[in-house]
């Protein structure tokens, strides 16, 4: 079932649902609940604020409400504070709504913690994770909508939003509350299960593997340990650890999977997918969950850690967002590139920025990272602007892409070398509004030359580029300094026409001497081509597909349509027999020209089993015993195995029908470039100079096909002494099967 244009299935709207109903629960608490993490000290059965707070980001809040360090804390939410207080962890106050003091004068005094107030906590626990669950939100459905066909989209789906949600409730955890308990420490477990399920996919879907996946599947369930312990009141105290080492073990097993895939599969895509996916759990593994487990004393705050989670949105968008899945060099190098760009220009802003303004080290932090990901968003709205307005970026010419159009469109109305040059004189001397552009030709090489066509030399007097070369001839084309002094996008302009000039100039020149070869066939009748030899096989081969497939289509099927209903008369009338198999012999034979002029099995099944088929067929209606082989070529010429199987069947015709042989032997193998077709028969035989006169049944018409594609053809024979026939075509690009 599939609903809103059967773009979303139901499956996946209850799965966006479930994901909008918590993320937005829990970012509501989030707000709500605004996180304080201010360290506290106990004085003689007395709650005081630390000094050994860092005074610039609690200082502007504690000043706000006049608090004063040696302040004592009366009551919190309208609770007594003590050690066995929800919202006391580890000596530091977690959160609180209202606070009510009292100073040294035992004046009692209440304050307020409202969102915001201690901007640095709500960057980590409210902008970040908002920010996070937006984007993860946007993404999933975007690949939901576009990328449905992917394999294994489901998969980084899950995996994305499993982890957004566990980021997400990590503030609600750590006030305390068991939802958002059960939510980290489940989904931890839950999107590392999924992870290690989508590699083993993705390894079997790249290498044609079919490893089991039955081990990944029951990863699943070991995200209900933690849900258990949760629950559980006995088995409570001990779940942070239990939770902690199960997802250690998961991380290990991604680590073995990807460097598996890496190092023993060679999958390179392998490598990005460790940096963008595995990379973002290092922070949280070795600054708070190693250290957590080793003395129960992290290192680094993990509100500090999962910010590097961000990166795998990012690196899924990298891995995804085009449509060639997994072809991932470019963008990542892109992305790299941009990264070094932002980063440089942050370090230039900053270190002039704190030369003439003081500010406190979280501001400047806070300035580096918008600097920073402002400058790699920018980066990328010029480059894709800029590809997306190529075609009208407008020059003091106008519309640059449109003119180089217009003018290439001039050169191909050129059917003349000295035409064509003289156009592309035209066209600079227009384009540059100048009128002493001069083309000239030397005989150097191209080797001699030192210069790539269509590269602009700039030399002391002239601008001057090489626009066409072959052999010992050389055109270059020469600009005057004295007339115009060149900006970059004119020598962009004129480098990118004069590349295409190149080609024009190559293909005039192919056209004249196949003018001059027509010219030459109007005037020699001896004379023909190799060229027009091609084109005539080929139309002729092209003309026979249609009439076979006309009368396949129409005469035949008629004949058909005849036969039954004569059937079922002559089952009635005997005497009408005679007449119904002289009328299925002419059938018969009618259906062997159609597949004399069209193979049935070349065009479906290749050139060997066609050709396999043919020599079966002549086998058996034959009088000669026939030994055959026949290679499986892939030849790069699409037009060569028609002429091949013309030139064997050809070859057998004759052999039937001339030869009066008892043995033939024919055989097509491949060579190391090419490949050869080898006929013996101990027929008749015939004088070598009946070929030259066409007198050969056959023989001259095959030697101009193999001439026509650039073959050769080798004849061996005298009168009762048999024929041999060898013919090779080279070709570069041929191959065994």
């Amino acid at each position: 079932m599939n609903l809103i244009g059967n773009k979303i299935s139901l499956n996946q709207m209850i799965k966006i649902f479930f994901y909008i109903s918590l993320s937005v629960y829990m970012l509501t608490f989030a707000y709500t609940h605004p996180y304080l993490g201010i360290k506290l000290e106990n004085v003689n059965n007395s709650w005081h604020f630390s000094k050994d707070n860092k005074a610039d980001i609690y200082a502007s809040w504690l000043q706000k409400n006049h608090i004063k360090y040696e302040d004592e804390i009366m009551l919190v939410n309208g609770q007594r504070l003590n050690h066995s207080s929800p919202y006391l962890k580890n000596d530091e106050l977690m959160t609180a709504s209202t606070l009510i003091l009292k100073d040294n004068e035992g004046d009692f005094y209440s304050a307020k913690l409202q969102p915001f107030d201690i901007l640095y906590w709500s960057l980590f626990t409210v902008i970040v994770p908002t920010f996070y669950a937006v984007f993860s939100l946007i993404l999933s459905l975007y690949l939901m909508f576009k990328k449905k066909e992917i394999p294994l989209m489901d998969y980084l789906i899950n995996f994305l939003l499993s982890t957004s949600l566990a980021y997400t409730s990590s503030h609600l955890s750590s006030l305390g509350n068991i939802l958002g308990s059960i939510l980290i420490s489940s989904f931890m477990v839950l999107s590392l299960a999924i992870l290690c399920n989508f590699l083993i996919h993705y390894i079997n879907l790249i290498k044609k593997k079919n490893y089991s996946t039955l081990w990944t599947r029951l990863l699943y369930t070991l995200s209900l340990i933690p849900l258990v312990m949760n629950v559980v009141p006995s088995l409570k105290r001990d779940e942070p650890s239990v939770t902690l080492t199960i997802f250690l073990i998961l991380i290990v097993c991604l680590i073995t999977i990807t460097f598996y895939g890496m190092f023993y599969l060679k999958i390179r895509p392998m490598y990005y997918m460790f940096i963008g996916m595995l990379l973002p759990f290092a922070p949280f593994v070795f600054f708070y969950i190693l250290p957590y487990l080793l003395n129960k004393k992290d290192i680094l705050n993990p509100e500090y850690c999962v910010v590097f989670l961000l990166l795998i949105p990012f690196n899924i968008i990298a891995l995804h967002i085009v449509e060639q899945l997994f072809n991932l060099t470019y963008y990542i190098a892109r992305i790299m590139y941009y990264s070094w760009i932002s980063l440089f220009f942050v370090i230039w802003i900053v270190l002039g920025t704190s030369v003439f303004i003081k500010l406190a080290f979280f501001k400047v932090a806070l300035f580096s990272i918008f600097i920073y990901f402002s400058t790699m968003i920018f980066l990328y709205l010029k480059e894709h602007l800029d590809f997306k307005n190529r075609s009208v970026l407008f020059t003091m010419k106008g519309n640059h892409m449109h003119d180089l159009y217009k003018n290439i469109r001039i050169l191909s109305k050129s059917y003349t070398l000295e035409q064509s040059l003289q156009n592309v004189k035209q066209v600079v001397e227009k384009y540059l509004y100048i009128n002493d552009v001069t083309i000239r030709q030397t005989d150097t090489s191209c080797e001699e030359s030192h210069l790539v066509i269509g590269k602009m030399v700039i030399e002391k007097e002239k601008y001057t580029s090489l626009i066409h070369c072959e052999h010992s001839n050389s055109l270059y084309i020469d600009i005057p300094k004295k007339s115009i002094h060149l900006q970059n996008e004119q020598i962009v302009w004129l480098e990118l026409f004069y590349s295409y000039v190149d080609n024009f100039l190559t293909s005039t020149k192919i056209i004249e001497e196949l003018m001059e070869q027509l010219q030459k066939v109007s005037t020699k009748n001896d004379f023909l081509p190799d060229w027009l030899k091609k084109l005539i096989y080929i139309r002729v081969d092209e003309e026979k597909y249609k009439v076979a497939q006309e009368l396949h289509d129409t005469i035949l099927q008629k004949h058909y349509y005849i036969a039954r209903q004569l059937n079922m008369v002559v089952a009635s009338q005997p005497e009408l027999n005679s007449i119904y198999q002289q009328f299925i012999e002419s059938i018969t034979n009618l259906r062997t020209y159609c597949e004399t002029l069209k193979p049935p099995l070349l065009a479906k099944q290749g050139l060997q089993p066609a050709l396999e088929q043919l020599a079966r067929k002549m086998a058996l209606e034959s009088e000669f015993d026939l030994d055959y082989s026949f290679d499986r070529l892939y030849l790069e010429n699409e037009d060569l195995p028609l002429t091949i199987y013309r030139i064997i069947q050809e070859l057998l015709n004759n052999a039937q029908k001339h030869a009066y042989a008892t043995k033939i032997m024919i055989h097509l193998e491949e060579l190391e470039n090419g490949c050869m077709i080898h006929y013996e028969d101990n027929g008749v035989g015939f004088d070598r100079e009946q070929v030259k006169k066409g007198e050969t049944f056959g023989l001259q018409g095959i030697q101009e096909r193999v001439e026509a594609f650039n073959g050769s053809m080798d004849i061996m024979t005298k009168r009762s002494e048999g024929v041999k026939v060898h013919i090779v075509f080279e070709e570069e690009f041929i191959k065994n099967d």
